[in-house]
């Protein structure tokens, strides 16, 4: 129905077991990277093996009638810039949305909670203010991990490692996938480190699409008669939509009535990939990863040591702890350092890398959010549904600039929401920020807080003092006359332009790192914890009329 039937039988090879068969496409495509894994079997592995691992937790917990638990999870999260998060499509459109889609009727029938979390940013690259809030950002609990952050990222290869070693540090040992054509030697480290590494092959995939039939110099009504709809405009003159105009017509989607809001949609540039191209993606990984769990499958039904369930899962268990042993033991060297970390004496890539930290971020989407970490409220927010979670507050000259606020308050601009669309969500990604300051306040903000230290453990006695913090970039709706430059750090820290103290110590220095910056007093990079082991900023500007916005604070 989708693709007809050439396209369909792509899809309908014979599955992969052990990871040696042939399999479909979806399996040569996030398999053929030889500089990864050279007989293509050990990442496979790994990840049957978590699979396998959550069948057996749950066949166990739904066999302890007294024990009253949530079906077991396995959680793909996707982090990205925006053509991963979907603009200019509908959002239920995107990739990581469509992976849900038809992944999930087959986990749960096998008694297994499928969650995607689709939370690619825009503007966003690998940077330090996503990995060094991996937990806040993803969620502690994540299964898979899905890079797509090439196109904003470049060459920086520090930027992936980081993003990757924190991400690791998570007790949950996940699984990578990686659409990039570049960083082998990032994904080959953390297979050595004993994680499931996957690399999805653009120029395989690119060569699937050209599989199909082409649609160029066909009419629309051409298209529609003798073209599945997932292949309309797919295969033209040069890519994916792009050729004639009838081809570009095909590229987004649109409701009949064509004075339907959400049919003007924001974000519909060329490097944006359409909706074809986002399920087509998405039906690849959905087809990898159920290609993997069938095999996990066979294997529990034709091992002797599954008829004990909980012997068998002790041992794998044990295995997948066996992997990673050296990597939690910290016993893995920092291979690509951050070089300006590297040039100063008092910080250390080897604690930025390896050692536990708190992070709060405003941005959306994030997990502390939506689980009431951040600003309280409930602790089940559904991140297609604003009505679910804590937004903070839309941004109201009488707001920001009224009563003097005693803490940090989160704010929301209303005119990045795309809040015209009433039928579907358009976007999940929204550069909330924080109030730091105004002439007339003074806010307080603590990290970490009680409900951080609950939700992510107590590490304030290994917390050696460095803080970084993160700007908020002006955009759409923003009132630039009346915010204080933060375009350059420089101009924001001068004259007493904006100031801030940290634990009552005064910041007058700092380094920039990756879009952050890593704040210094008097005595240094390393500030001193407060009687509680916590960090109390304080943010003040002397200027009239103006008001400060930032992203993101960190203490590692």
């Amino acid at each position: 129905k989708l693709y007809g039937a050439e396209g369909a039988a792509l899809f309908q090879q014979e599955p992969a077991q052990n990871g040696t068969a042939s399999g479909s496409i979806a399996k040569s495509i996030m398999m053929s990277s030889k500089s990864i894994d050279e007989d293509n079997s050990v990442s496979w592995g790994r990840l049957k093996r978590k699979l396998m691992i959550k069948i057996l937790q749950s066949k166990l917990n739904k066999s302890d009638k007294d024990k009253k638990t949530k079906p077991t999870k396995f959680v793909w999260a996707t982090g990205g810039h925006s053509a991963a998060a979907g603009h200019g499509n509908l959002f239920k459109e995107c990739y990581t949305m469509v992976l849900g889609q038809f992944a999930k009727p087959v986990f749960e029938a096998i008694g297994l909670d499928f969650e995607v979390r689709p939370f690619a940013m825009g503007a966003t690259g690998s940077t330090l203010e996503i990995s060094g809030c991996v937990p806040q950002v993803f969620g502690t609990d994540v299964d898979f991990f899905y890079w797509d952050y090439g196109m904003t990222t470049g060459s920086c290869t520090h930027c992936v490692s980081h993003w990757v070693q924190r991400a690791a540090l998570l007790e949950t040992i996940p699984a990578f996938g990686f659409d990039s054509r570049h960083f082998a030697d990032v994904m080959k480290e953390t297979r050595d480190q004993g994680f499931g590494v996957f690399h999805f092959n653009r120029r395989e995939h690119d060569t699937l699409a050209k599989t199909f039939a082409k649609s160029s110099g066909m009419s629309l009504e051409e298209m529609n008669q003798k073209m599945p709809p997932n292949i309309r405009g797919m295969n033209c003159d040069k890519r994916d939509n792009v050729g004639s105009e009838n081809c570009k017509d095909t590229k987004w989607s649109k409701y009949d009535d064509p004075n339907e809001p959400c049919n003007k949609r924001m974000h519909q540039q060329g490097w944006h990939p359409g909706w074809q191209a986002h399920a087509l993606i998405g039906h690849i990984l959905a087809q990898f990863l159920l290609e993997v769990l069938d095999d996990a499958l066979r294997e529990i039904h034709t091992n002797a040591q599954a008829s004990d369930p909980q012997v068998f899962l002790d041992s794998l268990v044990k295995q997948q702890l066996q992997d990673v042993a050296d990597f939690r033991a910290k016993k893995f060297k920092v291979t690509w350092p951050f070089e300006k970390i590297e040039k100063k004496p008092e910080l250390s890539n080897d604690v930025i890398f390896k050692q536990p930290n708190y992070c709060s971020i405003a941005r959306m989407p994030a997990q502390m959010r939506y689980e009431g970490i951040l600003l309280g409220g409930p602790k089940d927010g559904d991140f297609m549904d604003y009505s679910t979670y804590d937004r903070g507050h839309k941004q109201t000259e009488e707001f920001v600039f009224g009563a003097p606020h005693e803490k940090v308050e989160v704010m929301w601009t209303e005119g990045v929401y795309q809040a015209h669309c009433t039928k579907d969500m358009l976007q999940i990604d929204h550069p909330d920020w924080f109030l730091g300051a105004t002439q007339n306040t003074t806010p307080t903000l603590i990290l970490p807080s009680d409900r951080e230290i609950e939700a992510y453990g107590d590490y304030t006695q290994q917390l050696v003092g460095y803080v970084s913090y993160c700007r908020a970039w002006p955009g759409a709706g923003f009132d630039k006359k009346k915010e204080l430059e933060v375009l350059n750090y420089d101009d924001s820290f001068d004259n007493g332009g904006y100031n801030i103290t940290v634990n009552g110590h005064l910041v007058v220095d700092f380094i920039e790192v990756e879009g952050c910056i890593f704040l210094a007093h008097k005595g240094g990079y390393k500030f001193p914890k407060n009687n509680q082991g916590r960090f109390e900023f304080q943010f003040f500007t002397n200027l009239a009329d103006k008001y400060v916005r930032f992203t993101t604070v960190m203490v590692w």
